[in-house]
């Protein structure tokens, strides 16, 4: 089998966007999964930020030394406007398209399956795919399925879903949303399945919590929050920083960047992490709290369950697939009075802090990244056979 991956951004020694794109692509290739990689790129950034552009053809080698292609040709964005019946942002879609289609010819390509990360990127994959005559599949995990796509003439967005051989939604609130976008089309759900996303095992797992404390000079007595993600206020960030700022003897790691800075006392850490030693932070804390309002499937709430924390997040249909009574204590991301309590309630009971945590690392084990693309590739495989 040999597929065609196009994504709307790729991982470069510099930069670390779509990470979770790469995971899947590298397992692919080490399981002898020929693949390459066309993730096109704006041509105003290319030209204007040196800092995040990409090789135009990078050629990349696994851990384990097998080696595939990046393609990361230049299209043009237009503004999200509509003029009349003009959409420009579908304008920038087939440009995007010419981009991916330029390439496969180019550099003389061939595929048995485009498979595409997200709606953004699968469109334009879609149409090729139709033209090649081979199955399409599009990964949809985005936060917002409706926001993001938004901008796209109905006309457009109508002949992806009737054309897209197959629909990997990671949650069930990302499966709702496509119903909507496809108001509920029966051809067209009967193409979607939900897989959650997946953590590697290699690089999360439990650890002494002493250990990893003392290695991060951290107070081995103190009862410690984690928070990770972009600091945004769709993560619930200003949430979770009033409610432990309730806490005299509660502290916190907040890891990621962004505008949203925590203003609560007995704050241990702020800011990035390096990503190896993420698994040292996570390990080191007793809870993680993400009172987060919107995602496709967490993927930093997986590396905390894959790290056996205790979990306390939203109660929203995007955890339906990962979360339940058995390793997380579920919260409306709204309330802040709901947030303390959650993490009183863990605060105070070892023994529950205790059960949710094996309950976390029990799940886990059906969430890692090798059950996963095992998943995918049945998945692509039935699609084939059509």
């Amino acid at each position: 089998m040999e597929l065609c991956v196009v994504a709307s951004n790729y991982p470069t020694p510099n930069r670390q966007a779509l990470v979770f794109v790469e995971n899947v692509v590298v397992n692919l290739v080490d399981r002898g999964i020929a693949c390459n990689v066309i993730a096109p790129q704006s041509s105003f950034t290319y030209i204007t930020k040196k800092n995040i552009r990409r090789e135009l053809v990078s050629e990349r080698t696994t851990p384990k030394g097998n080696k595939y292609t990046v393609y990361s040709p230049l299209y043009t964005i237009y503004p999200m406007m509509e003029v009349g019946s003009i959409h420009f942002n579908d304008k920038s879609k087939m440009s995007y398209y010419r981009a991916v289609k330029r390439t496969f010819k180019k550099y003389n390509l061939k595929a048995d399956v485009m498979y595409s990360h997200f709606f953004q990127a699968g469109i334009p994959a879609v149409k090729l795919a139709k033209e090649l005559g081979i199955p399409s599949i599009v990964a949809n995990g985005e936060a917002e399925t409706i926001r993001e796509t938004s901008h796209i003439s109905r006309k457009l967005l109508k002949e992806t879903l009737d054309n897209v051989s197959g629909i990997i939604s990671v949650s069930s609130k990302n499966k709702d949303e496509v119903c909507e976008l496809c108001e509920g089309d029966a051809a067209v759900m009967d193409k979607v399945t939900i897989l959650p996303n997946a953590t590697e095992p290699k690089r999360f797992f439990k650890k002494d919590k002493a250990e990893c404390r003392s290695k991060l000079g951290l107070p081995q007595d103190a009862f410690i929050v984690a928070f990770t993600g972009s600091f945004i206020e769709r993560k619930g960030i200003m949430k979770l920083s009033a409610a432990l700022d309730r806490f005299d003897d509660a502290y916190s790691m907040f890891i990621g960047a962004g505008e949203k800075k925590p203003t609560c006392k007995n704050v241990l850490h702020m800011g990035s992490v390096r990503n190896c030693e993420l698994c040292d932070y996570l390990n080191a804390a007793d809870v993680f709290v993400l009172p987060t309002l919107a995602e496709g499937c967490c993927n930093a709430i997986l590396e905390a369950m894959a790290c056996g924390v205790p979990i306390v997040s939203s109660n929203r249909s995007f955890n339906n697939e990962i979360l339940d009574v058995t390793n997380s204590i579920l919260i409306d991301p709204l309330s802040e009075e709901d947030i303390y309590q959650a993490i009183k309630e863990l605060k105070e009971n070892p023994a529950k802090r205790e059960r949710l945590s094996t309950g976390c690392l029990e799940k886990a084990k059906d969430l890692t990244l090798d059950r996963r693309v095992d998943k995918i590739l049945d998945f692509i495989r039935s699609k084939m056979k059509v």
